[in-house]
């Protein structure tokens, strides 16, 4: 600046900022961009979770309404195959019922498949045996594996737990699929269906199911993609044995949702071998493993010879009688055996129990039972014939031959071990043989059933199935006209239709379930019939009162296997009441059934005796108890209503309920769960209109009570 201030220069320096201006002018576009796109995203998200929720509803509403008309096509079909036709007829309609059956079984895997991939498969954990459900699956293929002439052996390792907690439909899916591949593709020898437990800790168990055949095998080349969805080994295979090749694809999905993996060993020509891994917790059954430890302590010692010319069947019977305490020795011939009895003999020492294989070659099982009944030696030696079903040696040519004891291959672990402990000594109360499925003890007693159902195909069905089986039902065509005869007339159980016109079945039940609709028995059973496959179906059955479901299409082997559970069976007065009570209780369902055109009993003493072993002094001990503290639960029940207090009346409804369930109170307990119902609904009102009855059903379950422990 000059002496007047007046610039005479300007020092300074220059950036371009060009270059910094543009950046952040381009990072204010991305973020503007990647906001949008977020938006984006988020609608594309809301939009595919309708989509997926429109898919799972259109699958539902196309199961339901491809099953209905298929559930007529097999249901007739096999109504149709047992009348008296020609050779011809009955080759066409048993081609049909096959082609239903094929299409059946395609429905349920792109259904299965659709859920999985959508994550919308809900997986139970309810507490099952693992044993039993293994045993249950391998007998439901043994008629296929006889007619083939295949050895078919089910092996637990002993080292299992017996109870643990899962979904078991899904493992017993998975297992089925292995099951049935095997049988596919196998045509001589043998298949053996094996469970392990890998591992165990206070996080649970991680148990290995393995199903082993001795058929055509895989090529090396086709191992790594066998579980992809669609996959087939070659295309002669699929035109030689069929199939969508979806199946492993789902036991591959089912074996991961279930905490495990899945995988094979195979060598072409040699046989396969499927195996699956799933995590569960263990569970608990104290009163079978009290039922088990009193049979297992007759063969403590016991020198039992197994004879048996197929080498995996007298392993796994070995392993499975010497985890039991006792002392083993197999034979692998007729004549082996013979010479191993009279060895024994000559050093003093005789076998307590010898299973002997009915269909060996050369000196078959009858021929060697007929040598040792004849010797004079050997009378206190039991004598159990092994039968395969399919050969020329069967239960009852067992029977026939003098044999006191048949055990049916493969064999179930709970019949061997009735058998040979009682063969040891035990009495039948001790170690009682529990009846296979089929057997004339299971078949079911005369019975009134009401059949809910809008189809007249699907009444049709029904009905013929349910003549077959010795009942006697009504039909109905929607879920008012149901209300109102079970208003008329007693039944003994319902099959309820989901989806009819005028009143549905889910409300139709809510009404049954209301004491105050007049109908004569609301706590008798209601199995919904439904081919709906979503688990939100079977709540909302659960909640409005339904005890369990029957898929459709109906099959006769699982209509006969689910009403036996829940009606009584030929020689006895109550049903399958452990069962039922058990599963009752899970699910949060209504009273036990009640006998023949009756309403439910004010005190079942029979129950009370068979859920305490029989041991009269410790139901004595329970029903005073039961008499001294149910008047207090009766007073909380008041407080709770005078205080408005819906869930703590609906928990001591729910106490009352499982409290009488205990002593065999039936009446009260169905008024009890129709009351915690209604308080966890929040109405109140209903509860108290209803304590008057409560007391009164509590006064005469009282009286018959006292009466019996009077009566001693």
């Amino acid at each position: 600046c000059n002496e007047r201030g007046d610039p005479l220069r300007l020092i300074g320096t220059n950036w371009d900022i060009t270059a910094q201006k543009e950046a952040a002018e381009a990072l204010l576009r991305s973020n503007r961009q990647l906001e949008a796109e977020k938006a984006r995203a988020s609608e594309l998200a809301i939009e595919a979770d309708k989509a997926n929720a429109a898919k799972s509803e259109f699958l539902a509403n196309m199961s339901h309404e491809i099953r209905t008309p298929l559930n007529g096509v097999i249901g007739m079909t096999g109504l149709l195959l047992e009348t008296a036709l020609t050779s011809e007829q009955r080759n066409y309609a048993e081609t049909l019922r096959n082609s239903g059956e094929s299409l059946l079984h395609l429905l349920n895997d792109i259904l299965d498949f659709s859920k999985i991939e959508a994550n919308r498969m809900e997986l139970e954990e309810v507490e099952f045996d693992v044993r039993e459900l293994l045993e249950q699956t391998v007998a439901a293929v043994v008629a296929q594996a006889g007619a083939k002439g295949l050895e078919l052996i089910s092996n637990p390792d002993p080292g299992v737990p017996a109870m643990i907690l899962g979904d078991p439909v899904r493992l017993r899916q998975v297992l089925a699929n292995l099951l049935g591949n095997a049988l596919k593709f196998t045509a001589q020898g043998e298949i053996e269906v094996s469970l392990s437990m890998l591992s165990s800790g206070p996080e649970g168990c991680l148990l290995r199911f393995a199903v082993r055949d001795s058929g055509i095998g895989i090529p090396a080349n086709k191992l790594q993609t066998i579980f992809e969805k669609f996959s087939q080994v070659d295309a002669s295979t699929t035109r030689r044995f069929g199939g969508t090749g979806l199946g492993l694809a789902i036991c591959r999905l089912l074996a991961e949702c279930m905490g495990g993996e899945i995988g094979v060993n195979s060598q072409e020509g040699r046989g396969s071998e499927f195996w699956f891994t799933i995590r569960a917790r263990c569970g608990h059954n104290q009163e079978e493993a009290a039922r088990e430890a009193c049979a297992v302590k007759y063969l403590s010692g016991k020198l039992v010879l197994i004879v048996d010319d197929n080498q995996s069947c007298r392993n796994h019977l070995q392993r499975r009688i010497e985890a039991w305490g006792a002392q083993v020795e197999c034979a692998d011939s007729g004549p082996a055996a013979l010479q191993m009895v009279y060895q024994a003999l000559a050093v003093g020492k005789s076998y307590q129990v010898i299973l002997l294989d009915l269909q060996m070659p050369g000196m078959d099982g009858d021929a060697v039972g007929r040598v040792l009944r004849g010797e004079p030696m050997l009378q206190g030696t039991e004598l159990v014939a092994l039968a395969t079903t399919g050969g020329n040696y069967g239960v009852q040519r067992a029977e026939a031959s003098g044999f006191v004891f048949c055990l049916q291959k493969p064999v179930r672990r709970q019949e061997l071990l009735a058998i040979l402990s009682r063969g040891c000594g035990a009495t039948s109360a001790e170690a009682p043989i529990r009846p296979t499925e089929n057997s004339e003890e299971t078949a079911l007693a005369p019975a009134r059933i009401l059949l809910a159902e809008d189809n007249p195909t699907n009444q049709q069905v029904a009905l013929g199935l349910l003549r077959k089986m010795g009942l006697q039902a009504d039909a109905v065509g929607d879920g008012n006209e149901a209300v109102h005869a079970l208003c008329q007339k007693a039944y003994d159980l319902v099959l309820m239709d989901m989806r009819m016109p005028v009143l549905d079945g889910v409300e139709a039940t809510r009404r049954i379930r209301d004491p105050h609709s007049g109908v004569l028995n609301p706590g008798l059973p209601i199995l919904a019939m439904t081919a709906n496959v979503q688990a939100s179906d079977r709540t909302r059955c659960r909640e409005a009162g339904m005890d369990d479901f029957i898929s459709k299409p109906v099959s006769p082997e699982q209509l006969r296997k689910t009403l036996a559970e829940w009606l009584p069976t030929k020689g006895t007065k109550q049903s399958a009441r452990s069962k039922a009570e058990a599963k009752r209780t899970d699910q949060a369902a209504p009273a036990a059934p009640a006998e023949a055109a009756e309403v439910p009993v004010i005190y079942d003493r029979e129950g009370v005796l068979q859920r305490m072993m029989g041991d009269r002094s410790l139901a004595t001990i329970v029903l005073e108890a039961f008499l001294e503290d149910l008047p207090r639960q009766l007073l909380e029940l008041r407080r709770a209503l005078d205080s408005g207090d819906a869930h703590t009346a609906g928990r001591q409804a729910h106490s009352i309920k499982g409290a009488a369930a205990n002593v065999g109170g039936e009446r009260l307990r169905t008024l009890a769960w129709v009351l915690e119902k209604a308080a966890d609904g929040g109405d109140l009102d209903l509860v108290r209109r209803s304590i008057p009855e409560l007391e009164d059903k509590f006064q005469q379950l009282s009286e018959a009570i006292q009466q019996d422990l009077k009566a001693g």
